[in-house]
């Protein structure tokens, strides 16, 4: 994979902690944890200018780092150097994935010499493990990351991992730049009580210290840019820090001769929790072949060009469907159950079970960006009715509204069993399976109608227009 062929999107590099997770299931997390500057086990090199360019995605990143370095030997002759790349990982199978040539916890990697694509190597820990200056950075940098949170657990698994870069000898080196692409590490839960997954905040570290062996004398350039552009979630950073200057979606840090050695690591956050349930929540419902759609049954038109029922149940947040005034009644006609499938872990055969729905999910405004989420009034009260002869209403909820510099897709409201009325069903009966069941069940599984009627919203100064993004259907895990 070529990384420089592609879209760019975005980078953190992240250290997993482990923190007021209440949950009933699984724990677990994303591999990568931490990583930083090169090492170069030589005193061929001094550095002139680092400049580290990450671009924040909702939940992945992309980083380019690029070294301008000096020549310390003059015209003498220049060996043959190694440059490593460190990478602190969770627990991974290393063995597969050197063989799969995965790059261990990072989805791409790519390192340039003077402009040109060089190979690099990737060195498992039981490598690392064997080389006393590798290890040994490699048990420094954890050590500094989990400085940074005193929240971390004594102790998080780590597989420690380097990319080896091979500079050649008698040739004149200029510049180094490496190029990779990874998610964010991040804790994530599972649990008994409900479909949803909890999600801990993403947390990004970068480490300049391996520098501090080989930067040598004379003077030095750090700068390091951002562009959360893509960000679907505010960043948090030390700003007394790390005090970056810019506008909109970029800003810029430049230090002159900084001490890499006595340089904290970079430190990003972010709390995407609304925005990975939701791409959770669209995967889950993407397995299970769910069906539904919406439809106006009673609503003024929106005056802005976003009329399109199909944004309610398209599956993507860019696209949101408005009204103006404070009321409307949606009808939304949909599988009351699903069939899941699972394959064994034992006879490895696929197993199919019905999965009833446990709850709907509204995505509360136009959340497609902060000018839009800002623009748009949103829902205040909604119930939903039941769509037969009686169109029997149910109770009404109060929906909550999020500021936009908060994470936007926060307002995941859930309307469970206590939204339609505790005294009855939310659907009249349902087919039974006894055990697993086949794909043919499905047939038996007969369409069901409800409405959702919008009663108030929160209107936005200038606007008498409302939005909402996604309405779908969740379903237990069977």
């Amino acid at each position: 994979m070529n990384i420089y062929r592609q879209t760019v999107t975005s980078i953190f590099f992240a250290l997993c902690v482990v923190t007021g997770v209440q949950a009933n299931g699984a724990i677990y997390d994303n591999p990568h944890r931490v990583s930083g500057n090169l090492l170069i086990v030589s005193k061929r090199f001094s550095l002139e200018r680092e400049q580290l360019d990450l671009r924040l995605n909702a939940i992945d990143y992309e980083a380019r780092v690029s070294y301008s370095l000096r020549e310390t030997a003059g015209g003498k002759r220049r060996p043959a150097a190694s440059l490593y790349f460190p990478v602190v990982c969770g627990t991974v199978d290393e063995v597969a994935a050197l063989e799969a040539n995965s790059r261990l916890c990072l989805e791409a990697f790519e390192a340039r010499i003077d402009g040109r694509p060089v190979p690099s190597h990737a060195i498992s820990a039981a490598a690392v493990d064997g080389n006393k200056t590798l290890r040994a950075l490699a048990d420094t940098i954890n050590r500094r990351a989990r400085k940074n949170y005193q929240e971390v657990l004594p102790e998080i698994p780590s597989s420690y991992a380097f990319f080896r870069i091979d500079l050649p000898a008698d040739r004149g080196v200029k510049t180094v730049a490496v190029r990779y692409k990874a998610g964010y590490a991040q804790v994530k839960s599972e649990s008994s009580e409900s479909s949803h997954r909890r999600f801990e905040n993403a947390r990004l570290i970068y480490d300049f210290f391996p520098a501090a062996a080989w930067m040598g004398a004379g003077d030095k350039e750090l700068v390091i840019k951002l562009d959360t552009r893509n960000m679907r979630s505010a960043l948090s950073y030390d700003r007394r820090q790390w005090p970056f200057v810019g506008s909109g979606n970029e800003a810029v840090l430049v230090l002159r001769n900084p001490d890499f050695a006595a340089l904290p690591p970079l430190t990003l956050s972010t709390d995407n929790a609304g925005y990975q349930t939701f791409v959770a929540d669209m995967r889950r419902l993407e397995d299970s072949a769910s069906r539904y759609r919406v439809r106006v049954v009673d609503a003024a038109a929106s005056a802005t060009g976003h009329d399109d029922v199909g944004a309610l149940f398209d599956r993507n947040p860019e696209t949101f469907w408005c009204w103006q005034g404070k009321s409307a009644l949606l009808e939304m006609e949909l599988d009351p159950l699903v069939i899941n499938s699972t394959d064994h872990p034992v006879d490895k055969v696929r197993h199919f079970f019905s999965a009833p729905l446990e709850s709907f999910v509204i995505l509360n405004g136009a959340v497609a960006s902060k000018p839009a989420f800002d623009k748009y009034g949103q829902v205040r009260r909604i119930a939903i009715a039941d769509d037969g002869a009686d169109k029997l209403p149910g109770a009404e909820l109060p929906m909550s509204i999020m500021a936009s510099d908060k994470d936007r897709f926060r307002p995941l409201i859930r309307l469970a069993d206590e939204a339609w009325g505790r005294n009855r069903p939310l659907f009249d009966a349902l087919p039974q399976f006894s055990g697993p069941v086949t794909v043919a069940d499905r047939a038996r599984i007969a369409k069901q109608k409800l409405l959702f009627r919008i009663t108030d919203v929160y209107k936005k100064p200038g606007t008498e227009e409302s939005c909402i993004s996604e309405i779908y259907p969740l379903y237990r895990d069977g």
